[in-house]
């Protein structure tokens, strides 16, 4: 008897469980139950869309970076997660593929703004991280981070 309880309980716990992620689901997940990246600058306003050209050479430039380290990637496999503007010639974007590990942060501090986690950006074939652009290379302005940046750290 105890046994039967204890699975009706279960059922009850899992379908409860089911229910709660439909009614969550966020209404602006696209077709395919895939959320639409929807991103809203702290500063200015969003950046026009990438060309179609040059969004395809920033995904061959990813794909031949990573090609070597997972030989079973495929072009249809690099994607661009959210593109947050180009700046100075660089663009700065999100990008990746199912097929490789991502870490799971929602932000990193660069002075005292939080910068998307996710964050790189790519100069004409090269990527970058946001610190190496910012700190380094001076390819970006603590102006333009502003502008893609998700909050300030107090």
């Amino acid at each position: 008897m105890k046994s039967n309880t204890m699975l009706v309980l279960s059922l009850i716990l899992l379908m409860s469980m089911a229910i709660l992620i439909v009614v969550t689901a966020d209404p602006q997940d696209g077709p395919d139950g895939e959320p639409m990246i929807k991103y809203e600058p702290l500063y200015g306003i969003p950046p026009e869309p990438l060309d179609t050209d040059l969004e395809l050479r920033i995904k061959q430039d990813f794909f031949n970076l990573y090609t070597a380290d997972v030989p079973e990637m495929t072009m249809d496999d690099v994607e661009i997660y959210a593109y947050y503007g180009t700046y100075n010639g660089c663009i700065v974007l999100d990008i990746g593929s199912s097929l490789l590990v991502r870490i799971a942060a929602v932000s990193q501090q660069i002075d005292d703004l939080a910068i998307p986690a996710m964050a790189i950006v790519w100069e004409d074939g090269s990527f970058h991280n946001i610190r190496e652009a910012y700190y380094e290379l001076d390819l970006l302005t603590y102006d333009d981070l502003q502008k893609f940046a998700f909050g300030r750290y107090y």
